[in-house]
């Protein structure tokens, strides 16, 4: 009954959208009719935001995890478009973004509140001199488009984003299901239980629950290895597991293009420039391959996987770690590095050490890279038959 509820409401509000846009469209002259049918676009937008608030919980058929290993183990990553394969990429003129400045504020009170109890508990542990987090910018996601180009059909991804806060997502999608909040009745609940469980439409975002996005890429060195990092007891969160050797949050007013647009490359570049302390010079978009694009549902994570090529040999970018060259390098407490030229090895490498105890992204990537290089049907054939 929910669902048909949902679905009558939303018919409603486009009839009488397509009343009033009708109405005005007869009695003004522009420029009066664009700035109506601007407003009406936009009082719309805001009743499918609602409507969706309301019956998230009635989403669409849950798309299916991805599976490694002949036991089928089940990684919490959702692939939402890209295979991995060579000529199935995103190219640099397909991913369009959209950012609308000033710090998102439409959390639910309950959300407020806890966001408030984790900026009083970081300052504490500042004037305490305890290690605490900062709260620095960050994107949320209003609105995802999926879709292909007219000419060869190539893979497109347009995303609406606001401006956060590292508060914000520390409220909302770190450990949902251990942030505590009070219902209605009074009762204690997590952040998970209340908002996040049994929604899974992640092509209809729900804005203050999707406070992050960042870019995982597989970096391959000149002579072909590709280094797995372990990530340190230091970092707040996704602590002690492996992971891709560069991931890195969208910064906004930093990681942007000469007309203010987000941009994942400038992401992915200073991403490696923090953590490993490497420039990329020349074409940074002919270097950096952007794969596929996913959301982990434990935490309603979104991001771009991919890979870089780098004209640096495995010792130079070890020398480059020894010597504290990447400011966030802290972060990773070991490198291993793997020689790319034998999948089998690697794939047996994430088989070894518990698929489980892989970051989720960080897994797709390094398999997404792997097909780019060897093919579909190879590496998802060795995949199959990992015990």
């Amino acid at each position: 009954m929910e669902i048909f509820g949902a679905a009558i409401e939303q018919v409603i509000f486009n009839l009488i959208f397509l009343f009033l846009g009708f109405f005005f469209g007869v009695i003004f002259e522009d420029p009066a009719k664009s700035i109506w049918y601007a407003f009406l676009n936009g009082i719309n937008r805001l009743a499918r935001r609602g409507t969706r608030v309301l019956f998230k919980r009635t989403a669409v058929h849950a798309p299916e995890k991805f599976h490694f290993g002949k036991g089928n183990i089940e990684i919490d990553y959702v692939i939402l478009d890209g295979t991995g394969e060579s000529e199935n990429i995103y190219q640099p003129e397909n991913l369009i973004t959209h950012f609308s400045p000033g710090l998102y504020n439409e959390f639910p009170q309950d959300i407020v509140d806890l966001k408030t109890k984790i900026e009083f508990e970081e300052n504490l542990k500042r004037e305490q001199g305890k290690p605490y987090c900062w709260n620095g910018s960050m994107v949320l996601i209003e609105n995802v488009n999926r879709s292909r180009t007219e000419t060869d059909e190539s893979m497109v991804l347009e995303l609406w984003f606001r401006e956060s806060d590292y508060y914000s997502f520390l409220a909302t999608n770190f450990a949902p299901d251990q942030r505590i909040i009070v219902d209605s009745d009074g009762n204690q609940t997590s952040v998970w239980d209340k908002y996040i469980q049994g929604w899974n439409d992640y092509l209809q975002p729900i804005p203050f629950l999707t406070t992050s996005f960042g870019v995982s890429l597989a970096v391959i060195t000149r002579d072909n290895y590709l280094p797995i990092v372990y990530r340190s007891n230091e970092v707040y969160g996704y602590k002690n597991i492996y992971d891709v050797s560069v991931v890195e949050g969208v910064r906004p007013g930093v990681d942007v293009d000469a007309f203010q647009k987000i941009d994942f490359y400038k992401t992915a570049t200073r991403g490696i420039f923090e953590e490993l302390g490497l420039k990329i010079e020349g074409d940074t978009q002919a270097k950096i391959k952007f794969l596929s694009f996913g959301v982990k549902p434990k935490d309603n994570q979104y991001g771009l996987l991919g890979f870089v090529d780098i004209k640096q040999s495995l010792d130079e970018l070890l020398f480059a770690r020894s010597a504290k060259a990447g400011r966030d390098d802290w972060e990773n407490s070991n490198i291993i590095a793997l020689d790319i030229s034998s999948p089998e090895t690697i794939l047996r490498f994430i088989a070894d050490n518990d698929p489980k105890d892989w970051s989720p992204n960080g897994l797709v990537c390094i398999v997404h890279t792997l097909i780019y290089r060897y093919g579909q049907k190879r590496i998802l054939n060795k995949i199959r038959k990992l015990k």
